[in-house]
């Protein structure tokens, strides 16, 4: 019963920042693209599927979820996850969700998952940053981003605390521009050490 009552408390936990995340992004008018960033990040630290987009597994969790399919009907987590991503969707219901339902649903999912592969870490602040500083956040920065980050998730962390404000000593600042260099410079290839931090800074 006490795991039950855990699993219900994350599950709403997600939908509560799903929804802020959601928020800030339609009201920037970046949903989309921010949707696309997470699903880049949510599919490099191994949480979604390569094979399907982010309206795809929102549309599946959505309907899924009406029909009963929730995690704390299931032993592991794992298997609620293996029920969603084989659950059949009805083409008539997908046909009557908003984009926004789908990427509600879908954001909700892939932040439940993350809170509990990483349950030391504070989800919030990582999917909010990616609404609020989108014009960092771009599906294309993130893509290579996502490379840095893949084995190591306190690296997106610490590029969340940079690109937001929060880290303010200055040696660990320097060492996260360090990291964004070369990502940098795989976006736009002939560009200077210098120019890429610029082009970093300039986004913030």
């Amino acid at each position: 019963m006490v795991i039950s009552e855990i699993i219900i408390g994350a599950v709403a936990l997600a939908t509560q920042i799903a929804k802020t995340v959601v928020t800030i992004a339609s009201a920037l008018g970046v949903l989309k693209e921010v949707a696309t960033s997470l699903l880049e990040v949510g599919q490099c630290l191994g949480l979604l599927p390569f094979d399907k987009g982010f309206e795809e597994i929102g549309d599946q969790v959505f309907q899924a979820k009406n029909a009963g399919i929730k995690p704390e009907l299931y032993a592991t987590f794992e298997d609620y996850k293996k029920a969603v991503e084989s659950y059949k969707v009805d083409p008539e219901i997908s046909n009557r969700l908003s984009p926004q339902d789908k990427i509600q649903s879908f954001l909700e999912y892939e932040i439940d998952l993350f809170q509990r592969k990483y349950p030391g870490i504070s989800v919030e602040p990582i999917f909010t940053a990616f609404a609020s500083f989108n014009k960092f956040f771009t599906p294309e920065r993130t893509a290579q981003l996502a490379l840095v980050i893949k084995d190591n998730i306190n690296l997106l962390v610490d590029v969340v605390n940079f690109v937001s404000g929060e880290e303010t000593n200055f040696s660990k600042q320097n060492s996260v521009l360090e990291i964004l260099t070369p990502v940098e410079k795989a976006l736009e290839p002939g560009i200077t050490d210098v120019e890429a931090q610029k082009r970093i800074t300039d986004c913030l």
